[in-house]
């Protein structure tokens, strides 16, 4: 899908983003125990219409966030100069980036290009010397096939429908052998999960198999 079409409602907390809108304090909460964020220069890769830029940016980061929807990156500027946030946002290519961060986000963005591996490669070139990547995507597990994919399009309508392609997820492993290979040290995993009754999201160590997270370092 063309998350550009739904940039008008980014920010509606009831709107189409309202899973990311409830599991960001969760996303923030994770990258906030696996780096120090304050004084820190952090690009935000994919950052839709700023959701985590903003959050990042609350806690003291100096923020630059880039995709490549320009109705996103409209929407991400407008809301951050309504509330008075200092972020820099680009409608740019990773590729085309030049500066260089302490940390660097790349949330829910691997699953959804055709070659992860070159992208956590260039992500990794955009970090100073031991600087900290942190990474989100989602297991490829029967579990996430019927919950990330089909109960979250097509039963709780979380997402529109034919936003993932269950083919695409990535395994832990997996994400661990681009890391390895993009010169990055694996330092943690972490994984995401949903509790129905309670409508709410929550980091669980011992849980991988739909979404999850993983910190890696730069060796150099």
């Amino acid at each position: 899908m063309n998350f550009g079409d739904i940039a008008h409602d980014w920010w509606d907390l009831d709107g189409p983003m309202r899973p990311l809108h409830k599991l960001n304090p969760q996303r923030i909460d994770y990258i906030a125990s696996q780096t120090e964020l304050k004084g820190k220069k952090v690009l935000d890769i994919g950052c839709g219409g700023g959701i985590t830029s903003e959050a990042l940016c609350r806690l003291g980061a100096t923020v630059t966030g880039i995709d490549v929807e320009e109705k996103l990156i409209n929407t991400a500027r407008a809301h951050a100069s309504e509330n008075d946030l200092d972020i820099t946002y680009e409608c740019i290519e990773l590729k085309d980036v030049t500066d260089m961060f302490d940390v660097v986000t790349l949330l829910e963005v691997v699953e959804h290009v055709d070659d992860p591996a070159l992208l956590i490669e260039q992500a990794a070139a955009r970090l100073k010397p031991k600087g900290v990547i942190v990474l989100s995507t989602l297991n490829r597990t029967i579990k996430s096939l019927a919950l990330g994919k089909f109960a979250a399009e097509y039963i709780l309508r979380w997402v529109p429908a034919g936003t993932h392609d269950w083919k695409m997820f990535i395994k832990p492993h997996e994400l661990h052998d681009m890391a390895i290979k993009a010169g990055l040290k694996p330092i943690d995993l972490c994984g995401l999960t949903y509790t129905p009754l309670h409508d709410t999201f929550n980091l669980d160590k011992t849980d991988l198999t739909i979404n999850y997270f993983m910190t890696c370092q730069k060796e150099s």
